[in-house]
């Protein structure tokens, strides 16, 4: 039920850019394999960004905004001082 509740708050988003970005992004917060993780461990994927989304020449911030929606969403928690943590886990 968790999942599907994840899935449809990024399925609420209505242009397909801005959906790609999500998905993308909260598959990388799922790959770095903590439930605490940090601003750091999602820039460690910006050269795949950068190939996923060639047109994109501003990927630190692009993933920032991603992570601020996915905050709006609640699928993550902003703890500040760029720490993150998945909404499935409390801190």
């Amino acid at each position: 039920m968790d999942e599907w509740s994840k899935s449809s708050a990024i399925a609420t988003i209505t242009s397909p850019g801005q959906r790609a970005w999500l998905t993308v992004i909260l598959s990388l917060v799922e790959r770095v394999g903590k439930t605490k993780f940090s601003l750091a461990d999602i820039y460690t994927f910006e050269p795949l960004l950068a190939q996923l989304f060639p047109a994109n020449k501003n990927i630190r911030a692009k993933i920032r905004q991603q992570l601020q929606v996915l905050r709006d969403l609640r699928q993550v928690k902003f703890l500040g001082n760029g720490t993150y943590v998945r909404d499935d886990v409390h801190p």
